[in-house]
């Protein structure tokens, strides 16, 4: 069997990461749908819409504020599901500026549970397995969700006075 993958070359002996594609599941096309209704509201604060942005504060000649980059480890598969749901509906029910989507709160809170947790995929051997912690790679919601939990994270940190 062939396996396809990118080498993970910053770790030990290099192992592979497999490249599953979960387009093929059912599942996907509704997350997908759940990711562009929740993606307006993502905090954007913190955040730089590209890398020329970053240049430009990092020759700044009269910078505002502390410039750090943030990096987690496994990122998707650790973002904490339950909590960064919490932030999800907080920010899209709560928002200042924005209004909330048609469908309910506690509608919304299980959908993104749904195609979150223990979510499905195929091995490329064909095995069915179920995502058991945080968000699968290759998930629409995976990009999402993380950038919720940093977001909130980054908003949490208090700068030194």
């Amino acid at each position: 069997m062939i396996y396809t993958g990118n080498v993970k070359r910053h770790k030990p002996n290099s192992p592979l990461r497999p490249i599953i594609s979960r387009i093929t599941i059912p599942s996907y096309g509704f997350a997908k749908q759940l990711c562009n209704i929740i993606i307006p509201f993502i905090p954007k604060k913190y955040s730089l819409k590209s890398s020329d942005s970053f240049i430009d504060i990092s020759h700044s000649k009269q910078p505002q504020g502390i410039l750090a980059p943030l990096d987690m480890e496994s990122l998707f598969s650790h973002v904490p599901i339950l909590p960064t749901i919490e932030i999800i509906l907080n920010n899209v029910y709560r928002h200042l500026e924005l209004h909330p989507p048609k469908i309910p709160e506690e509608m919304m809170k299980h959908l993104l549970l749904a195609y979150t947790n223990k979510a499905p995929f195929r091995s490329p051997s064909g095995q069915l397995y179920l995502q058991v912690e945080g968000v699968a790679m290759g998930s629409p919601l995976g990009c999402t969700f993380a950038e919720f939990y940093m977001r909130n994270l980054e908003k949490s940190y208090k700068t030194p006075s």
